[in-house]
């Protein structure tokens, strides 16, 4: 197949080519990928020349006819025979050298030039959630200084003002949504605080009410009663609170909230339910009335859950004109309170509509238990930005609460933890994705020949350089957990039991703190494979005409077939986590950086042999063995017994591969068995002799997935 390489700008609308402006005498050359080292995307890269005759591709030129229609971050796209392979945005530096060539340099970037730039932390998820459904009057009550009056987000909505003895601002944890200091309503067991504001919204038929409230109290506490919020509106039913209260039954490990509101003059109304206590005592309720003929429906949320839905016939639901904080109603003819079982009340964000909004319980949680995918994919949403998950969101591990920080460290965080490939698009710009599991057993996307396709530079390398065996998962809300690999030949053991300790730290947000154990083991295994690192692993594609690398991305898996014996007795597989492709005149050539696939390769239950087989791993020789004899003795000096119920499978000893066909019964004791496995021989090409102790293993383990 052909490998024409077409370049295109993106201006005045449409796409135009430029293609036989190229410069190709020097190398257009461009790059994007992923590196599993440092668990960072690699921000993607374009370098080019084109000709410029009279400053015709200098965008400063006045008389050049892309003046004003070209400059900075102009989309680029470079294709091959309609594949587009490379997609960013272009910057120009025009040469000019009296009485020589005329040309202007481009560089282009992919999106990440612009995201990783970026170090301002984002907005909070619940004041982003809030602020995406255009609340009438929303306060956003954390992180205000001590004399703070409640400043208010929307800029129509007044200030909470009013007493301020006995409010701390600043001073609670917020929620998992808005990880910053939140105001306390309640010191020393008395509620004392009262901030105010007046509303005066249009009546629409419909208000909202949310508010983001921290209770901290005694539940076996009978007396325990106390107003959270209070609010009027210009309905029928006109005077509402939500109040806090011991649960019915003390002790039971729940906390009841209580919404009353006067539906005739002098009488209330009210509903109460008993909810989960949380963990850190935060929780989200949102109250809606609407006029439906003329009946009033109101309904009651916590945490995401409706609690109640009630209809007040003959009601009309108006809008809300105050809203107060505290306890303002103790004394009310109509009710009792007691704070003795108090310990603290917070209150983090408040925020009132006049129209439909969804239910922002999800991002008061910091979206906890979202998976990475999903979170990717949000980010990018909210951000504007595109972000293509392969394969399902949903099947990506859970992650913890968003913490503040920036775009481009969010997802980064989101990809580290689920250990999978974050990267530019080539096709588009934006991000893909390749989960985990998308790695898992992943079968060959591309064979190549050692002998037809790869340039002579290609080697194997047995080195440290992405070593890493002593691995650190770090997490800002679970802490942390140490994995070492202390036996084997990638060990923490000094050379040459092991190739000393070489560790790291990743910081990830997993949901539970058994996921970071498993971050940390996983992360030394993958980046501790005993098969050996391909280096300069370059196609000529132009001497290899056959070779079709139209779907090749990073992620993909590629095999190189018929490999000298000599160079690696064991056909290579390994996932593609960088590509670097050029053009000249004369050729086009893929350079990709890979890893081992075989730690990837994971076990499936039910599938004997594909799945991967267990290993006996303390099982030596109990013969020497010439480079023919079928019938190899050995000796298993842990708990473990040699099979054959399942079936044919391969054995290694000292590199060479034997499938074994028959296996004898275990002879001996526990801890000391003796049997005798029949094999085939020299099934990888290697053929030679084995001495009294070699050890015999496997050749394909069975490898745990994470969870």
């Amino acid at each position: 197949m052909t490998h024409t390489v077409t370049a295109e700008l993106h201006y005045s609308g449409t796409w135009h080519d430029v293609t036989s402006d190229l410069r190709l005498s020097a190398p257009l050359t461009w790059s994007r990928g992923y590196s599993l080292a440092n668990l960072k995307t690699a921000a993607g890269q374009l370098v080019g020349r084109i000709t410029s005759v009279d400053g015709a591709w200098n965008p400063i030129n006045p008389m050049s006819a892309i003046y004003g229609l070209v400059g900075r971050n102009t989309p680029i796209r470079l294709s091959v025979e309609g594949d587009v392979r490379w997609y960013g945005e272009v910057s120009w530096t025009p040469m000019i050298r009296p009485g020589g060539d005329v040309y202007t340099d481009v560089a282009a970037g992919g999106l990440l030039q612009r995201v990783q730039r970026g170090t301002t932390p984002l907005k909070a998820p619940l004041y982003r959630s809030i602020v995406a459904d255009a609340p009438t009057a929303f306060w956003q009550l954390t992180d205000q200084a001590t004399d703070a009056t409640g400043r208010p987000v929307t800029a129509a909505t007044m200030p909470l003002a009013g007493t301020s003895t006995g409010q701390a601002w600043a001073q609670l944890d917020g929620p998992g949504g808005a990880p910053s200091k939140a105001l306390q309503l309640c010191a020393a067991n008395a509620l004392t605080a009262t901030v105010s504001t007046t509303l005066a919204p249009a009546n629409t038929g419909r208000w909202e009410l949310e508010i983001c409230v921290r209770a901290d109290i005694d539940t076996s506490d009978s007396a325990t009663h106390f107003i959270i919020a209070n609010w009027t509106t210009s309905g029928t039913c006109d005077d509402w609170f939500l109040t806090c209260d011991r649960p019915d039954t003390p002790g039971n490990g729940k906390i009841k909230f209580e919404v009353w509101y006067r539906h005739d003059p002098g009488a209330y109304r009210g509903v109460d339910v008993d909810v989960d206590e949380t963990t850190d005592h935060w929780y989200h309720v949102r109250v809606t009335a609407y006029q439906s003929g003329s009946n009033q429906y109101t309904s009651i949320y916590c945490n995401g859950s409706s609690l109640e839905d009630i209809d007040d016939p003959s009601s009309t639901t108006g809008s809300p004109t105050r809203i107060t904080l505290g306890p303002q109603l103790e004394g009310s003819p109509y009710f009792t309170f007691a704070t003795a079982g108090v310990t603290s009340v917070g209150v983090s964000h408040l925020a009132v509509y006049t129209a439909a909004a969804g239910d922002h319980y999800a991002a008061a949680t910091g979206y906890a238990g979202e998976t990475a995918g999903e979170r990717m994919q949000r980010l990018g949403t909210e951000e504007g930005i595109t972000v293509t998950v392969a394969g399902t969101a949903a099947d990506t591990t859970t992650m913890g609460a968003q913490p503040l920080a920036a775009l481009l460290d969010l997802l980064t965080e989101a990809a580290a933890t689920d250990g999978g490939l974050l990267f530019e698009s080539g096709s588009t710009l934006g991000l893909t994705y390749v989960p985990l599991a998308e790695l898992y057993r992943r079968p060959a996307d591309l064979t190549i020949s050692w002998a037809d396709d790869v340039m002579p530079t290609l080697r194997p390398a047995l080195d440290i350089a992405a070593a890493r065996n002593d691995v650190t998962a770090t997490s800002t809300t679970l802490g942390s957990h140490r994995y070492a690999i202390e036996t084997g030949p990638m060990s923490t053991a000094l050379p040459p039991d092991g190739i000393g300790r070489v560790d790291t730290t990743v910081n990830v947000n997993p949901q539970t703190f058994a996921q970071l154990v498993d971050i940390a083991s996983w992360v030394a295994w993958t980046l501790c494979s005993v098969r050996p690192r391909y280096l300069e692993l370059v196609l000529d594609l132009d001497a290899a005409p056959s070779l079709d690398v139209t779907g090749l991305d990073i992620g993909s898996v590629i095999e190189i077939s018929d490999i000298p014996t000599t160079v690696d007795p064991d056909t290579p597989r390994l996932i593609v986590t960088t590509i670097e492709e050029q053009a000249t005149n004369h050729r086009r050539t893929l350079r990709l950086g890979t890893v081992p696939a075989e730690p990837y390769d994971v076990g499936a239950l039910g599938s004997a042999g594909a799945a991967g087989w267990a290993d006996c791993r303390a099982t030596t020789t109990t013969e020497a063995l010439d480079a023919t004899e079928t019938g190899v003795d050995v000796a298993a000096a842990d708990l473990c017994a040699w099979t054959h119920a399942d079936g044919d499978y391969d054995i290694v000893i000292g590199g060479e591969r034997m499938t074994v066909t028959a296996v004898t019964a275990a002879a001996g004791a526990p801890g000391a068995y003796t049997q005798t496995l029949t094999v085939v021989r020299s099934v990888n090409g290697v053929t030679k002799t084995h001495a009294t102790g070699a050890e015999v293993h496997v050749a394909d383990p069975l490898i745990m997935a994470r969870r």
